[in-house]
């Protein structure tokens, strides 16, 4: 996954795929619902990888983020690299 670029705010808006496939991040929440698996993996010795789930901000609207987040890890998807 990478970040869109053209997003000021910070929030993820698309990703690209590890195949090259672009995708909103909210279809890839549709996608989740639907039992769908994604992960954030990291590229090191070990190829860590971060089940990412949906999750709903207090008004209802759907994001992504992974399972374990903890914004001081690696693991934050905000850190993605940007496209």
């Amino acid at each position: 996954m990478h970040l869109n670029q053209r997003s000021k705010s910070k929030k993820i808006t698309k990703v690209r795929l590890s195949n090259g496939e672009v995708q909103t991040a909210f279809l890839i929440a549709a996608n989740l619902m639907n039992h769908d698996k994604y992960y954030y993996v990291i590229h090191d010795a070990a190829s860590t990888k971060f089940p990412i789930k949906c999750d709903y901000t207090i008004y209802g609207t759907p994001f992504i983020k992974t399972v374990a987040r903890d914004t001081n890890s690696k693991d934050d998807l905000l850190k993605l690299p940007k496209f």
